[in-house]
């Protein structure tokens, strides 16, 4: 897949910042096994650290799981929750689609 003209979402480029502290790789080796480009990497983080506030979907609260037991997220009258393991940038789609409808 080609790098140039990709467009990618506020969820998007949250999960792949997140996803990269977490591998523990380098942001070099990071965005070559996820065919990204390092300076547009560089560019997400740097506008992340400019944006002095951020909005409830531009943001993220980094919070431990621990692998056994699943997250419940309750809001509302309405309960999701999540089993390990789970695709990070899937759940940020379903809470982006929740948010939306409580709109």
């Amino acid at each position: 897949m080609s790098k140039v003209g990709r467009t990618f979402t506020a969820e998007q480029r949250h999960y792949h910042i997140a996803a990269q502290r977490q591998s523990g790789l380098t942001i070099a080796k990071y965005c070559q096994q996820n065919n990204l480009s390092p300076s547009t990497f560089d560019n997400w983080k740097w506008r992340m650290k400019k944006k002095p506030n951020y909005s409830v979907t531009d943001s993220f609260i980094e919070i431990p799981i621990v692998a056994s037991n699943p997250i419940e997220i309750r809001c509302g009258n309405f309960q999701i929750t999540v089993s390990q393991p789970f695709d990070p940038l899937h759940l940020t789609n379903v809470l982006s689609s929740v948010r939306k409808a409580l709109s």
